[in-house]
């Protein structure tokens, strides 16, 4: 059984031959699937098919590229390549202006009139359903009754306009072409030849350049790192012992050390979340392009790459040199990371919006800020929680590390109890933080859940 979906979903970043084939992925293997190596018959009928809704021409064009009707044509493609024994089609003229709603029509049923194919059409404008099937059913829902009628007697007007029309209005490849009419030259020079996705390179050199690279630049660069094996092999049975003390962790002989760090890194990561998060939603709406002014972006953009481009180690690091051990250095490094961090993936977010309904809003006479509430807020939202929590989840791991270089939380236990190679005890400290990160990771999707 066939399926042609209304809103078209093909994929838009693949190119219109994968989309295609993608209808063959239930009859061929993962690897070959993957290496878009499909057998040469599925390849030919893939571009029969294309050339007889006449976009043979734009096999190798990406799916965005494509009108409304183009897009239609290369669903009803897909659903035919798998050889179905009958075509389920749900409302292919929804998108479509008039005409070309009745060149789609006219193409599934001369299509399946080809094939010998049945089809159910889902469609509610019953005029143009009249026009080209054999027989309409409708639901009456009041009453849950089906009412049959015969096939109406616009057909002849339907055949007129699509005579003066062409088959397709859009494509003048396929205009004037049936099912019985010879191959075309473009679909000649397909057939029988292997077919290979477009490379994303168009440059065959800079192409194999950047893949030898990928290739010898790691070999060089792990053949430069100096080893020292018999330190290596010093540090296994240390490595060994640290391992097997997970099998045994000490909750209890330094409990107090751990409660202190545990309630200082969380204290320190909740109140560094809520500023840094509080920072970073004015600076990610000035560093989206398509609503701040110039002037504004520059500066915002270029907080973010500040926050980005240092390390938290490092900002921490001075932070205890300015402020002194303890948590208000970690507490400013955290809020540091933050804003770097959330700043940059909010403003992608906004520029990555959908444009028509922010415009919409803007349309009916909003301020500004009415704007930015109405028609951009409800379109981040869910994103800005989301990655809200995940930042949470990030500055609690960052608040162990940060104990290292005295920045306060867990992480100077932690550090303690390495150093005086008590692995039990740092064994009991690394499980209640995974236990944190994970209750934190599911109480994000309980979130995200609950928001979406």
């Amino acid at each position: 059984m066939g399926i042609d979906l209304r809103e078209y979903a093909l994929v838009e970043r693949l190119t219109v031959m994968e989309n295609v084939l993608s209808g063959r992925l239930g009859y061929v293997g993962f690897w070959r699937s993957f290496a878009r190596k499909y057998p040469q018959s599925d390849v030919d009928e893939a571009f029969r098919l294309l050339d007889r809704v006449g976009l043979v021409a734009m096999a190798d064009k990406r799916a965005d590229e494509l009108s409304g009707g183009q897009r239609q044509r290369v669903g009803i493609c897909r659903a035919l390549i798998q050889n179905p024994a009958l075509l389920l089609v749900d409302e292919p003229t929804a998108s479509l202006d008039p005409k070309t709603s009745r060149q789609i029509m006219r193409l599934i049923c001369e299509l399946c009139a080809e094939r010998g194919l049945a089809a159910i059409i889902n469609i509610h404008d019953v005029a143009l359903a009249q026009m080209f099937v054999a027989r309409v059913i409708g639901l009456r829902f009041a009453r849950g009754r089906i009412r049959r009628c015969a096939r109406g007697a616009d057909t002849r007007r339907a055949d007129e306009d699509l005579r003066r029309g062409g088959l397709a209005g859009d494509n003048p490849q396929g205009r004037g072409r049936r099912g019985g009419a010879s191959m075309s030259t473009a679909l000649d020079a397909r057939l029988g030849r292997p077919w290979k996705k477009p490379p994303l390179i168009k440059r065959a050199w800079l192409r194999w350049s950047l893949a030898i690279g990928a290739v010898v630049y790691p070999i060089l660069a792990v053949a430069s790192i100096e080893v020292n094996w018999s330190r290596v092999w010093e540090g296994l049975d240390r490595g060994a012992a640290f391992i097997m003390s997970f099998t045994r962790p000490d909750f209890l002989t330094r409990w107090g050390d751990i409660w202190d760090g545990m309630l200082e890194s969380v204290i320190m990561t909740v109140a560094a979340s809520v500023v840094g998060i509080a920072i970073s939603i004015p600076i990610g709406l000035g560093a989206a392009r398509n609503i701040a002014p110039l002037p504004v972006y520059v500066i915002c953009r270029g907080i973010v790459a500040i926050s980005r481009a240092l390390q938290e180690v490092i900002v921490a690091i001075l932070l205890v040199a300015i402020f002194g051990f303890g948590p208000l250095a970690g507490f400013l490094t955290l809020s540091f990371a933050t804003i770097g961090f959330l700043s940059k993936l909010l403003a992608e977010d906004i520029e990555s919006m959908d444009r028509v309904q922010a415009e919409a809003i803007r349309a009916t006479g909003s301020s500004w800020m009415q704007w930015i509430n109405y028609g951009v807020q409800p379109q981040v939202m869910p994103r800005l929680i989301g990655l809200s929590m995940y930042r949470l989840d990030i500055n609690f791991r960052e608040s162990a590390i940060l104990g290292l270089v005295g920045a306060g939380g867990i992480g100077a236990t932690l550090n303690t109890a390495f150093d005086r190679y008590e692995f039990d005890t740092a064994a009991a400290i690394l499980l209640i933080i995974i236990g944190t990160v994970m209750a934190l990771e599911y109480l994000s999707g309980v979130i995200r859940a609950r928001v979406q």
